[in-house]
Protein backbone atom coordinates (compact mmCIF):
# COMPACT_ATOMS: atom_id res chain seq x y z
CA UNK A 1 0.00 0.00 0.00
CA UNK A 2 1.69 3.46 -0.85
CA UNK A 3 0.94 6.84 -0.29
CA UNK A 4 1.92 10.58 -0.49
CA UNK A 5 1.64 14.09 0.73
CA UNK A 6 1.69 17.14 -1.20
CA UNK A 7 1.44 20.60 -0.81
CA UNK A 8 -0.99 23.45 -2.58
CA UNK A 9 -0.43 27.06 -2.69
CA UNK A 10 -3.14 29.01 -2.57
CA UNK A 11 -4.82 32.39 -1.62
CA UNK A 12 -5.46 31.48 1.55
CA UNK A 13 -2.18 30.02 2.09
CA UNK A 14 -0.34 26.74 2.08
CA UNK A 15 -2.39 23.48 2.62
CA UNK A 16 -1.44 19.60 2.24
CA UNK A 17 -3.25 16.80 1.38
CA UNK A 18 -2.42 13.22 0.99
CA UNK A 19 -2.64 10.91 -1.96
CA UNK A 20 -3.41 7.12 -1.48
CA UNK A 21 -3.39 4.03 -4.00
CA UNK A 22 -6.04 1.74 -3.45
CA UNK A 23 -4.65 -0.68 -6.34
CA UNK A 24 -6.94 -1.44 -9.46
CA UNK A 25 -10.48 -1.65 -9.83
CA UNK A 26 -11.14 -5.29 -10.71
CA UNK A 27 -13.80 -5.21 -13.35
CA UNK A 28 -12.02 -2.22 -15.31
CA UNK A 29 -8.57 -2.53 -14.23
CA UNK A 30 -8.45 1.49 -13.74
CA UNK A 31 -6.15 2.57 -11.08
CA UNK A 32 -8.02 3.76 -7.52
CA UNK A 33 -6.81 5.84 -5.48
CA UNK A 34 -8.47 8.12 -2.12
CA UNK A 35 -7.51 11.84 -1.87
CA UNK A 36 -8.67 14.38 1.18
CA UNK A 37 -7.27 17.71 0.83
CA UNK A 38 -7.43 20.49 3.94
CA UNK A 39 -4.47 19.60 6.47
CA UNK A 40 -2.44 22.75 7.50
CA UNK A 41 0.86 20.93 7.65
CA UNK A 42 2.39 17.99 5.92
CA UNK A 43 2.73 16.13 9.51
CA UNK A 44 -1.00 16.54 10.39
CA UNK A 45 -1.62 15.13 6.22
CA UNK A 46 1.27 12.13 7.05
CA UNK A 47 -0.51 10.83 10.46
CA UNK A 48 -3.93 10.87 8.42
CA UNK A 49 -2.55 9.05 5.61
CA UNK A 50 -1.01 6.55 7.59
CA UNK A 51 -4.78 6.03 9.90
CA UNK A 52 -6.07 5.26 6.06
CA UNK A 53 -2.94 3.10 5.29
CA UNK A 54 -3.38 1.37 8.37
CA UNK A 55 -7.42 0.64 8.30
CA UNK A 56 -6.99 -0.53 4.76
CA UNK A 57 -4.59 -2.95 5.71
CA UNK A 58 -6.68 -4.34 8.30
CA UNK A 59 -9.93 -4.21 6.03
CA UNK A 60 -11.45 -1.60 8.63
CA UNK A 61 -11.56 1.25 6.01
CA UNK A 62 -14.37 2.85 5.01
CA UNK A 63 -13.94 4.61 1.19
CA UNK A 64 -15.44 8.14 1.68
CA UNK A 65 -18.84 8.68 -0.61
CA UNK A 66 -21.33 11.39 -1.20
CA UNK A 67 -23.72 8.78 -0.84
CA UNK A 68 -27.13 10.72 0.53
CA UNK A 69 -29.42 8.92 3.54
CA UNK A 70 -31.75 8.93 0.96
CA UNK A 71 -29.73 7.15 -1.66
CA UNK A 72 -29.11 4.50 0.62
CA UNK A 73 -32.17 4.12 2.36
CA UNK A 74 -33.90 3.84 -1.33
CA UNK A 75 -31.52 1.03 -2.09
CA UNK A 76 -31.67 -0.78 1.20
CA UNK A 77 -35.14 -1.13 1.17
CA UNK A 78 -35.08 -2.71 -2.41
CA UNK A 79 -31.98 -4.91 -1.34
CA UNK A 80 -32.70 -5.83 1.84
CA UNK A 81 -36.03 -5.12 2.62
CA UNK A 82 -37.67 -6.45 0.06
CA UNK A 83 -36.21 -9.85 0.61
CA UNK A 84 -35.21 -10.05 4.31
CA UNK A 85 -38.54 -9.16 6.47
CA UNK A 86 -41.70 -10.12 7.17
CA UNK A 87 -44.01 -8.43 4.94
CA UNK A 88 -46.50 -6.97 7.23
CA UNK A 89 -42.63 -5.65 8.99
CA UNK A 90 -41.82 -4.68 5.19
CA UNK A 91 -44.67 -2.40 4.80
CA UNK A 92 -43.99 -1.09 8.36
CA UNK A 93 -40.12 -0.04 7.47
CA UNK A 94 -40.99 1.46 4.38
CA UNK A 95 -43.57 3.82 5.68
CA UNK A 96 -41.35 5.26 8.34
CA UNK A 97 -38.85 5.84 5.43
CA UNK A 98 -40.93 7.42 3.07
CA UNK A 99 -43.00 9.46 5.58
CA UNK A 100 -40.46 10.33 8.63
CA UNK A 101 -36.89 9.56 7.53
CA UNK A 102 -36.12 10.47 3.95
CA UNK A 103 -38.05 13.98 3.98
CA UNK A 104 -36.73 15.06 7.26
CA UNK A 105 -32.71 13.84 7.31
CA UNK A 106 -32.45 12.34 3.62
CA UNK A 107 -30.51 15.19 2.23
CA UNK A 108 -27.59 14.59 4.57
CA UNK A 109 -24.90 12.31 3.26
CA UNK A 110 -25.06 9.19 5.30
CA UNK A 111 -21.33 8.95 6.47
CA UNK A 112 -21.64 12.71 8.13
CA UNK A 113 -24.84 11.91 9.99
CA UNK A 114 -23.95 11.91 13.74
CA UNK A 115 -25.78 10.74 17.20
CA UNK A 116 -26.82 14.62 17.58
CA UNK A 117 -28.59 14.87 14.34
CA UNK A 118 -30.68 11.81 15.21
CA UNK A 119 -31.06 13.00 18.21
CA UNK A 120 -32.90 16.31 16.92
CA UNK A 121 -34.92 14.23 14.73
CA UNK A 122 -35.89 12.13 17.77
CA UNK A 123 -37.02 15.40 19.30
CA UNK A 124 -38.36 17.18 17.08
CA UNK A 125 -40.92 13.87 16.05
CA UNK A 126 -42.29 14.10 19.65
CA UNK A 127 -42.75 17.70 19.12
CA UNK A 128 -44.78 18.23 15.67
CA UNK A 129 -43.67 14.67 13.99
CA UNK A 130 -47.44 14.03 13.06
CA UNK A 131 -47.56 14.42 9.29
CA UNK A 132 -50.80 16.42 9.70
CA UNK A 133 -48.56 19.13 11.56
CA UNK A 134 -50.75 18.45 14.57
CA UNK A 135 -49.22 17.59 17.38
CA UNK A 136 -45.94 14.92 18.13
CA UNK A 137 -45.61 11.28 17.60
CA UNK A 138 -45.74 9.10 20.86
CA UNK A 139 -42.61 8.35 22.21
CA UNK A 140 -43.09 4.35 21.40
CA UNK A 141 -43.61 5.49 17.86
CA UNK A 142 -40.10 8.08 17.42
CA UNK A 143 -38.39 4.66 19.22
CA UNK A 144 -39.76 2.81 15.98
CA UNK A 145 -37.85 5.62 13.90
CA UNK A 146 -34.42 5.03 15.56
CA UNK A 147 -34.62 1.19 15.52
CA UNK A 148 -35.68 0.98 11.51
CA UNK A 149 -32.25 3.77 10.82
CA UNK A 150 -30.11 1.72 13.10
CA UNK A 151 -31.15 -1.47 11.33
CA UNK A 152 -30.33 0.12 7.96
CA UNK A 153 -27.01 1.66 9.55
CA UNK A 154 -26.16 -1.32 10.86
CA UNK A 155 -26.55 -3.00 7.11
CA UNK A 156 -24.65 -0.49 5.76
CA UNK A 157 -21.65 -0.78 8.56
CA UNK A 158 -21.98 -4.72 7.30
CA UNK A 159 -21.24 -3.94 3.58
CA UNK A 160 -18.40 -1.58 4.21
CA UNK A 161 -20.15 1.92 3.86
CA UNK A 162 -20.00 3.21 7.08
CA UNK A 163 -17.20 2.77 9.49
CA UNK A 164 -20.27 3.00 12.95
CA UNK A 165 -23.45 3.21 13.55
CA UNK A 166 -24.24 6.66 15.09
CA UNK A 167 -27.75 5.52 15.85
CA UNK A 168 -26.66 3.19 18.88
CA UNK A 169 -25.67 6.37 20.51
CA UNK A 170 -28.32 7.82 20.33
CA UNK A 171 -30.80 8.10 23.57
CA UNK A 172 -34.54 6.53 22.84
CA UNK A 173 -37.31 8.02 24.20
CA UNK A 174 -38.95 6.83 27.67
CA UNK A 175 -41.90 5.21 27.13
CA UNK A 176 -44.58 4.57 29.88
CA UNK A 177 -44.34 0.51 31.43
CA UNK A 178 -46.94 -1.24 28.62
CA UNK A 179 -50.15 -2.70 31.33
CA UNK A 180 -52.08 -5.14 29.30
CA UNK A 181 -56.07 -4.74 29.09
CA UNK A 182 -57.55 -6.44 32.07
CA UNK A 183 -59.88 -8.81 30.56
CA UNK A 184 -62.21 -10.99 32.98
CA UNK A 185 -63.49 -14.08 32.50
CA UNK A 186 -67.28 -12.43 32.58
CA UNK A 187 -65.77 -9.77 29.80
CA UNK A 188 -64.98 -12.88 28.07
CA UNK A 189 -68.14 -14.81 28.18
CA UNK A 190 -70.10 -11.61 27.48
CA UNK A 191 -68.38 -11.09 23.87
CA UNK A 192 -68.23 -14.72 22.76
CA UNK A 193 -72.09 -14.80 24.28
CA UNK A 194 -72.35 -11.91 20.72
CA UNK A 195 -70.66 -14.20 18.67
CA UNK A 196 -73.63 -17.39 19.37
CA UNK A 197 -75.26 -17.98 16.02
CA UNK A 198 -72.54 -16.42 13.69
CA UNK A 199 -69.69 -17.42 11.58
CA UNK A 200 -67.28 -15.75 14.14
CA UNK A 201 -68.09 -17.65 17.20
CA UNK A 202 -65.27 -20.77 16.55
CA UNK A 203 -63.21 -17.86 15.24
CA UNK A 204 -62.98 -15.54 18.64
CA UNK A 205 -63.47 -18.48 21.07
CA UNK A 206 -60.54 -20.05 19.39
CA UNK A 207 -58.40 -16.56 20.10
CA UNK A 208 -59.98 -16.53 23.65
CA UNK A 209 -59.23 -20.31 24.37
CA UNK A 210 -55.38 -20.69 22.90
CA UNK A 211 -53.74 -17.27 23.13
CA UNK A 212 -53.06 -17.20 19.93
CA UNK A 213 -52.05 -14.21 17.88
CA UNK A 214 -54.13 -12.43 15.15
CA UNK A 215 -51.86 -13.27 11.99
CA UNK A 216 -51.87 -17.16 13.42
CA UNK A 217 -55.47 -17.74 13.94
CA UNK A 218 -55.73 -16.41 10.25
CA UNK A 219 -53.22 -18.64 8.70
CA UNK A 220 -54.32 -21.71 9.98
CA UNK A 221 -55.58 -24.73 8.20
CA UNK A 222 -57.51 -28.28 8.76
CA UNK A 223 -54.15 -30.11 8.85
CA UNK A 224 -53.02 -28.01 11.69
CA UNK A 225 -55.89 -29.03 13.65
CA UNK A 226 -55.62 -32.29 15.83
CA UNK A 227 -59.18 -32.96 17.05
CA UNK A 228 -58.23 -36.84 18.53
CA UNK A 229 -55.31 -35.27 20.08
CA UNK A 230 -56.36 -31.84 21.09
CA UNK A 231 -54.43 -30.12 20.19
CA UNK A 232 -53.30 -27.12 17.38
CA UNK A 233 -49.86 -26.59 15.54
CA UNK A 234 -49.19 -23.28 14.78
CA UNK A 235 -46.83 -22.91 11.73
CA UNK A 236 -47.12 -20.06 9.47
CA UNK A 237 -48.78 -16.64 9.85
CA UNK A 238 -50.92 -14.59 7.71
CA UNK A 239 -50.57 -10.74 7.53
CA UNK A 240 -52.13 -8.28 6.43
CA UNK A 241 -51.04 -6.46 3.67
CA UNK A 242 -52.03 -3.70 1.02
CA UNK A 243 -54.48 -4.67 -1.12
CA UNK A 244 -55.17 -8.12 0.69
CA UNK A 245 -52.72 -10.75 3.05
CA UNK A 246 -49.77 -12.81 2.76
CA UNK A 247 -48.77 -16.15 4.14
CA UNK A 248 -45.49 -16.27 5.69
CA UNK A 249 -43.25 -17.52 8.49
CA UNK A 250 -44.65 -16.82 12.78
CA UNK A 251 -43.35 -14.10 14.29
CA UNK A 252 -39.94 -15.98 15.42
CA UNK A 253 -38.72 -19.43 15.82
CA UNK A 254 -40.75 -20.00 19.63
CA UNK A 255 -43.90 -18.78 17.51
CA UNK A 256 -43.58 -22.55 15.71
CA UNK A 257 -45.83 -24.50 18.25
CA UNK A 258 -47.88 -27.50 19.67
CA UNK A 259 -51.08 -25.51 21.36
CA UNK A 260 -53.42 -27.73 23.60
CA UNK A 261 -56.93 -27.47 23.56
CA UNK A 262 -59.48 -27.87 26.05
CA UNK A 263 -62.66 -30.23 25.32
CA UNK A 264 -64.92 -27.18 24.72
CA UNK A 265 -62.90 -25.26 21.91
CA UNK A 266 -62.06 -28.87 20.51
CA UNK A 267 -66.26 -29.69 20.70
CA UNK A 268 -66.47 -25.82 19.15
CA UNK A 269 -64.16 -26.67 16.04
CA UNK A 270 -65.30 -29.83 15.43
CA UNK A 271 -68.67 -28.17 14.70
CA UNK A 272 -66.90 -25.31 12.51
CA UNK A 273 -65.63 -27.91 10.47
CA UNK A 274 -68.88 -29.74 9.74
CA UNK A 275 -70.55 -26.58 8.90
CA UNK A 276 -67.71 -25.68 6.57
CA UNK A 277 -68.25 -29.11 5.35
CA UNK A 278 -71.71 -28.59 3.85
CA UNK A 279 -70.99 -24.83 2.84
CA UNK A 280 -68.71 -26.14 0.64
CA UNK A 281 -70.38 -28.83 -0.72
CA UNK A 282 -73.30 -26.39 -1.55
CA UNK A 283 -71.11 -24.32 -3.23
CA UNK A 284 -69.65 -27.05 -5.07
CA UNK A 285 -65.92 -26.37 -3.46
CA UNK A 286 -63.96 -29.32 -2.62
CA UNK A 287 -62.88 -29.53 1.08
CA UNK A 288 -59.70 -30.62 2.11
CA UNK A 289 -57.31 -30.28 5.23
CA UNK A 290 -55.42 -27.71 3.34
CA UNK A 291 -58.58 -25.30 3.28
CA UNK A 292 -58.43 -22.38 5.72
CA UNK A 293 -59.73 -22.41 9.27
CA UNK A 294 -61.55 -18.78 8.66
CA UNK A 295 -62.36 -18.17 5.60
CA UNK A 296 -65.66 -16.94 2.71
CA UNK A 297 -67.77 -18.76 1.00
CA UNK A 298 -65.33 -18.86 -1.93
CA UNK A 299 -62.82 -21.15 0.19
CA UNK A 300 -60.46 -17.33 0.58
CA UNK A 301 -58.66 -16.63 4.34
CA UNK A 302 -60.48 -14.10 5.99
CA UNK A 303 -58.09 -10.72 5.32
CA UNK A 304 -56.86 -10.09 9.28
CA UNK A 305 -58.04 -6.86 9.23
CA UNK A 306 -61.53 -7.62 8.50
CA UNK A 307 -61.14 -10.39 11.30
CA UNK A 308 -60.41 -7.56 13.74
CA UNK A 309 -63.04 -5.24 12.44
CA UNK A 310 -65.57 -8.27 12.75
CA UNK A 311 -64.16 -8.74 16.83
CA UNK A 312 -64.52 -4.72 17.19
CA UNK A 313 -68.57 -5.09 16.62
CA UNK A 314 -68.95 -7.75 18.92
CA UNK A 315 -67.08 -6.37 21.86
CA UNK A 316 -68.67 -3.08 21.44
CA UNK A 317 -72.15 -4.67 21.16
CA UNK A 318 -71.44 -6.67 24.61
CA UNK A 319 -70.52 -2.90 26.36
CA UNK A 320 -66.60 -3.39 25.85
CA UNK A 321 -65.46 -0.84 22.78
CA UNK A 322 -61.99 -0.84 23.99
CA UNK A 323 -61.32 -4.51 24.29
CA UNK A 324 -59.34 -5.42 21.24
CA UNK A 325 -58.82 -8.47 19.33
CA UNK A 326 -55.29 -8.93 20.91
CA UNK A 327 -56.51 -8.51 24.12
CA UNK A 328 -58.07 -12.06 23.65
CA UNK A 329 -54.31 -13.11 24.16
CA UNK A 330 -53.49 -11.02 27.27
CA UNK A 331 -56.75 -12.78 28.73
CA UNK A 332 -55.68 -15.93 27.76
CA UNK A 333 -52.46 -15.43 29.88
CA UNK A 334 -54.09 -13.38 32.94
CA UNK A 335 -56.64 -15.88 33.40
CA UNK A 336 -53.87 -18.96 33.29
CA UNK A 337 -51.77 -17.32 35.37
CA UNK A 338 -54.40 -15.88 38.13
CA UNK A 339 -55.14 -19.94 38.49
CA UNK A 340 -51.84 -20.15 39.51
CA UNK A 341 -50.49 -22.19 36.01
CA UNK A 342 -46.38 -21.75 36.12
CA UNK A 343 -45.42 -18.78 34.01
CA UNK A 344 -43.23 -21.37 31.76
CA UNK A 345 -46.48 -23.14 30.83
CA UNK A 346 -47.67 -19.71 30.20
CA UNK A 347 -44.82 -18.68 27.77
CA UNK A 348 -45.00 -21.74 25.88
CA UNK A 349 -48.46 -21.05 24.84
CA UNK A 350 -48.01 -17.90 23.68
CA UNK A 351 -44.95 -18.40 22.04
CA UNK A 352 -42.95 -16.29 23.83
CA UNK A 353 -38.86 -15.97 23.20
CA UNK A 354 -38.07 -16.20 26.53
CA UNK A 355 -39.91 -16.76 30.07
CA UNK A 356 -38.84 -12.77 30.91
CA UNK A 357 -40.77 -11.22 28.21
CA UNK A 358 -44.16 -13.19 29.61
CA UNK A 359 -42.73 -12.34 33.36
CA UNK A 360 -42.36 -8.68 32.23
CA UNK A 361 -45.72 -8.14 30.04
CA UNK A 362 -47.89 -9.84 33.41
CA UNK A 363 -45.93 -8.35 36.32
CA UNK A 364 -49.28 -7.76 37.44
CA UNK A 365 -50.66 -10.72 38.15
CA UNK A 366 -47.29 -11.82 40.01
CA UNK A 367 -47.65 -9.23 42.22
CA UNK A 368 -51.02 -9.62 43.09
CA UNK A 369 -49.85 -13.71 43.56
CA UNK A 370 -46.93 -12.42 45.58
CA UNK A 371 -49.54 -10.35 47.98
CA UNK A 372 -51.81 -13.77 48.38
CA UNK A 373 -48.49 -15.71 49.39
CA UNK A 374 -47.86 -14.05 51.94
CA UNK A 375 -50.84 -15.09 53.36
CA UNK A 376 -50.51 -18.48 52.21
CA UNK A 377 -47.29 -18.65 54.30
CA UNK A 378 -48.40 -17.59 57.44
CA UNK A 379 -51.37 -20.08 57.17
CA UNK A 380 -48.74 -22.46 57.40
CA UNK A 381 -47.59 -21.77 61.07
CA UNK A 382 -49.57 -22.67 63.07
CA UNK A 383 -50.46 -20.36 66.43
CA UNK A 384 -46.58 -18.44 65.85
CA UNK A 385 -47.06 -15.46 68.44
Amino acid sequence: MRGHVGKREGKRGTSWHYIVDMGRDEVTGKRIQEMKRGFGTKNEAESAMRKVISAIEDRTYVQSSRKTLAKYLEEWKEDYVAHNVRPSTAREYIRIIDRNLIPHMGRRRMQDLRPQHIQKYASRMLKSGRVSGDGGLSPSTVRGHIRVLSKALEHAVDMGEMASNPAKRVKKPRVPRFRPQIVTAEIVDLILDETVGTPWLAAFCLAFYSGIRRSELCGLRWRDIDLEKYCLTVDRARVAVRGGSVEGDPKSETSRRLVSLSTNINYILYYHMKDQQRMFEALGIPWTEDCFLFCNDKGMPYNPSSVTHAFKRFATKAGFPNVRLHDSRHAHATILMNAKVHPKVVQERLGHSTIATTLDIYSHVLREMDVASAEVFENQLEDFG
